[in-house]
């Protein structure tokens, strides 16, 4: 049992290892052609790795992105559950969001500036808004009221515009404080919606109630 935990021990430190150094080679360029230039041998010098231990762990240089991606994005769901449960859009005039996303974004950006950049990721956008998704719908907009909007499309338009702000963020540096950047986010959200009502709670409705 020793042995076979520090075998995955070595294993995820490998995959790490090759991981980290795909992203720090693309983060070198940063240009979709400097995917296209990167090579295998590249890729093993600067994780100090041999040819052999890569090809254990991925066949091609794309792989390594997918896994990574994946990876990250599992990472990201379990903390929007983890660190946003109970949340709801009705409660935000008193109780702000708090910054963990931002947080997660600001220790990953290496992965995210890519990604944001769209340099040899795929599908990024739309795999990391569903994720958003799942939690507005299953979480943040759990009781809404019936009415003519849809609960789906509206948690959709808040994803992507909430994934504008975060390349936004990343195009600038990550300039301003994670805890400016939540407290910005909640203001915009109930600046911009404060005609929905959320008074009445249907528990199996899937539509929003406006106040006209």
């Amino acid at each position: 049992m020793e042995l076979e935990r520090s075998t995955d021990k070595r294993i995820l430190k490998s995959k790490k290892a090759i991981s980290n150094a795909f992203i720090a080679l693309l983060k070198e360029t940063e240009k979709d052609e400097g995917f296209k230039k990167i090579t295998i041998t590249d890729i093993v010098r600067k994780a100090n790795v041999n040819r052999g231990t890569f090809y254990k762990h991925f066949y091609f240089k794309e792989d390594i992105l997918k896994e990574t991606q994946a990876d990250i994005l599992s990472e990201f769901s379990l903390m929007l559950t983890e660190n946003y449960q109970g949340v709801r859009f009705s409660s935000l005039k008193d109780t702000p969001l708090n910054d963990s996303i931002f947080k997660f974004i600001l220790e990953n950006k290496d992965f995210f500036h890519l990604a944001f950049q769209s340099i040899g990721f795929s599908n990024f956008q739309m795999d990391f808004t569903k994720c958003i998704e799942d939690v507005l719908t299953n979480q943040f907009f759990l009781h809404a009221a019936p009415s003519h909007i849809s609960k789906s499309l509206f948690c959709t338009y808040i994803a992507h515009g909430l994934y504008g702000v975060l390349a936004n963020w990343d195009n600038n540096d990550y300039q301003e404080p994670t805890l400016y950047m939540a407290q910005q986010i909640t203001s915009i959200l109930i600046f911009g919606h404060t005609d929905l009502d959320f008074s009445t709670e249907d528990h199996g409705s899937s539509t929003i109630e406006i106040i006209i």
